[in-house]
């Protein structure tokens, strides 16, 4: 019974809330500016980021690196929905705007 009691007094237990960030960033008909870029934060801190001028995804964090690379499915989807449909929605938000302003582009 003192062995459960020392358990229990010992064992801490506490709520964390965590948040989970994407930014996304454009440009159109700049040089040196990517079309598209995306970066994910976690608790405010960067955890990687892409560009279609590159076409690269840049992770920071060696565990995030690990997580991403051992589940190729996973790198697969990051990679199509920063290079293909991010883009391709954030150009069309962008196309809506433009013509719901009256500007030509």
């Amino acid at each position: 019974m003192k062995k459960i009691f020392l358990l229990l007094l010992f064992c801490h237990v506490s709520s964390l809330k965590h948040f989970f960030e994407i930014f996304g960033a454009g440009s159109s008909g700049i040089p040196n500016l990517p079309e598209f870029m995306a970066a994910v934060q976690i608790d405010g801190i960067e955890m990687g980021y892409c560009d279609t001028n590159t076409k690269t995804i840049n992770l920071k964090h060696g565990w995030v690196k690990i997580f991403l690379y051992m589940d190729v499915q996973r790198l697969e989807r990051c990679k199509a929905e920063c290079f293909v449909n991010q883009p391709r929605v954030f150009n069309a938000r962008i196309s809506s705007f433009m013509h719901h302003f009256n500007q030509s582009g």
